[in-house]
């Protein structure tokens, strides 16, 4: 904060200070007497302040979109030295004008053709500056990240739409099961549409569904549409205004569900947390409609979440906390999602119909009623309204907080593009500088150890898991990568303690599930791995690599039929699989049918694999025939 501030003042105080003394200077060329002092300096001050206000209309609505902040700090530079030149007699001063001209224009040339003036966005809106760049999530699945300014806003898969990168998206989507339930053909109003992956993930699994959502910057639809999977022809309604604006708009009583999606830990617009939108949001609610908001907040010793629930509580006779745990003593900064109702919401009734609906375990854990009345007498508890929200003052704190590991945060997203580009030693350093930068950043340390994993160096990778560990002891993602790295060193009951601690803390962790399940095919227990393998299958039906070792599971047990569907089934999620090819050549060996196999090995070969190895596997396999 203190050097942000620091290089604004010394690149704007100058100019503005010099710039501030042209109103005096004119007022002193004009005035010729005392007598008509007050008229001169009325008009002077009338013309300056009328051309600040229509500077500050056409920066903010006409120049930063068309030109971006940089170009229109430049244009303002040119307009100065020109106005300078035709009316200020510049060149009758004695000084080199011409060298400073040349000079000036040599540094304007020089910053254009370098890229200094390329502000770095690939749209520069009147909101943010918007980026879109590669990255992976869970350790396997590829998905563009959508950057609105400096905060990472979402993750979105141009394969996959049901792709729910965050647990806060994942507890949206249980409670997206329980309203389907009730009525398939049900209306979703979602305000804030950022990369659109609630959005998308509804389209594709709710086709009789209605979807609106209200995105107060048509850049961010743009980038949706140009770059983020949105189709052109989507049935998604989108409003580009504030949604104080459009709200009132709408039908009353005809959403089932409301999904408040535009707050974040470094802007929360406050007038959407006040108890007079919270009844306009309920006038749109069906008798059993949710509304369901993301907060961040650290939130035991923050203030923002206690005074959202507090104030929801004024409007909705039931409002729920629900997070991926049930650790409520955790003061560390979260996402939570708070839910408010007409009706009562209980956790029976989500379990129940996410289970019919085969999605397995519930992520959602509700916030206890008596730990929540405790947590918000805790502190005074403040309404929030149109009349007082002090939202940015309550999040202050973990503004000032956050700005510390920012330079930290950015050599560790840059390590997660490196590694999407495939450039496993190059992200490693990146992580590296991070963890220099911020020793506390666990996710730095397990992405380096998936990193080390990808370089075989499973001992390297085990240090790295241990301690991210250490920092965060619920991070299940670095129980499974440790299980993984110990089971590549073939130390499978190990492996399968840690992938058990990682299914403890993520119920609905498919890859974990499934490197528990190859784990207990290396110790000959096909039938448990079959039962992971299904359980992976059952919560990401995606995973390719759940369907290839299932299937040899099958091969193994002599199940033929069932091996070859499942190979089938990975090669139409990925059909350059090279290994389910080999199996399925395998497998339709052992069958008799020789064409067939010989097809598969072709196309195994010609992706890369040793034609040696893989003949001499066929052979093996016929001669178990």
């Amino acid at each position: 904060m203190p050097r942000i501030v620091f290089l604004t003042a010394a690149l704007f105080f100058v100019p503005s200070a010099v710039l501030g003394m042209v109103t005096p200077l004119v007022v002193k060329l004009n005035l010729r007497d005392l007598d008509h002092a007050g008229d001169v300096v009325g008009k002077i001050y009338a013309i300056s302040t009328a051309g600040a206000i229509f500077g500050v209309f056409i920066t903010g609505f006409v120049l930063v979109q068309w030109l971006g902040t940089r170009q229109t700090i430049l244009l303002v530079a040119l307009i100065l030295v020109g106005m300078s030149l035709a009316f200020g007699g510049l060149w009758r001063v004695r000084m080199p004008t011409m060298p400073m001209i040349v000079l000036f224009v040599g540094i304007g040339g020089f910053s254009s053709i370098s890229g200094d003036l390329n502000s770095g966005c690939l749209k520069e809106s009147n909101y943010f500056c918007i980026q879109v760049t590669d990255d992976i999530v869970d350790g396997r699945h590829k998905v563009k990240a959508l950057h609105l300014d400096k905060l990472l806003h979402s993750y979105v898969s141009l394969e996959d739409p049901t792709l729910l990168a965050y647990n806060y998206e994942k507890v949206f989507s249980e409670l997206i099961t329980l309203v389907a339930q009730r009525d398939p053909g049900f209306r979703t109003l979602i305000i804030g549409g950022g990369g659109y992956t609630v959005p998308r993930y509804l389209e594709t699994l709710y086709p009789k569904s209605t979807v609106v959502v209200i995105e107060i910057d048509p850049a961010v639809t743009r980038v949706a549409f140009d770059h983020l999977g949105l189709p052109c022809d989507t049935r998604i309604v989108t409003y580009n205004e504030d949604a104080r604006m459009t709200v009132p708009k709408l039908n009353s009583g005809q959403y089932a569900l409301v999904i408040g999606d535009a707050f974040n830990d470094l802007s929360v617009p406050y007038h959407l947390t006040t108890r007079e939108f919270n009844e306009q949001i309920a006038g749109l609610l069906t008798p059993d409609g949710i509304y369901a908001v993301n907060v961040v907040d650290k939130f035991q010793s923050g203030r923002f979440a206690r005074a959202f629930v507090h104030t929801l509580k004024e409007t909705f006779p039931n409002v729920y906390v629900i997070r991926e745990d049930d650790n409520w003593p955790d003061d560390g900064q979260k996402t939570h999602v708070v839910a408010a109702s007409v009706r009562p919401l209980s956790y029976e009734s989500l379990r129940n119909a996410n289970i019919q609906a085969g999605r397995g375990a519930l992520i959602s854990h509700f916030m206890p009623d008596e730990s929540m009345e405790r947590w918000l007498n805790a502190r005074k508890r403040v309404l929030l309204t149109d009349d007082r929200a002090p939202v940015d003052n309550m999040l202050a704190a973990l503004h000032l907080e956050g700005t510390g590991p920012s330079r930290a945060s950015t050599h560790y997203n840059y390590g997660v593009e490196l590694e999407a580009q495939g450039r496993t030693e190059d992200a490693i350093a990146a992580y590296s500088e991070a963890i220099r930068l911020d020793p506390g950043l666990s996710q730095a340390y397990n992405n380096r150890g998936l990193s080390y994993i990808k370089l075989g160096e499973y001992l390297r990778a085990n240090q790295e898991s241990d301690q991210a560990i250490r920092i965060d002891p619920r991070l299940a993602q670095a129980y499974n990568n440790r299980g993984f790295s110990y089971s590549n060193l073939g130390q499978y009951q190990k492996a399968i303690l840690d992938y058990d601690e990682a299914i403890r803390l993520n119920p609905r962790f498919a890859l974990a599930y499934s490197n528990r399940g190859s784990a207990h095919d290396e110790m000959s227990k096909p039938q448990k791995a079959i039962d992971d393998f299904d359980r992976a299958i059952l919560f990401d039906p995606r995973l390719d690599g759940a369907y290839v070792n299932r299937g040899y599971v099958y091969l193994n047990t002599g199940d033929l039929e069932k091996a070859i569907d499942d190979f089938d089934n990975a090669i139409g999620l990925d059909p350059r699989l090279v290994l389910a090819y080999v199996s399925r050549a395998l497998a339709y060996t052992l069958q008799g049918n020789d064409a067939k196999s010989r097809d598969d090995a072709a196309i195994a070969i010609e992706l890369g694999f040793d034609v040696v190895e893989i003949d001499g596997a066929i052979e093996r396999a016929r001669s178990r025939r």
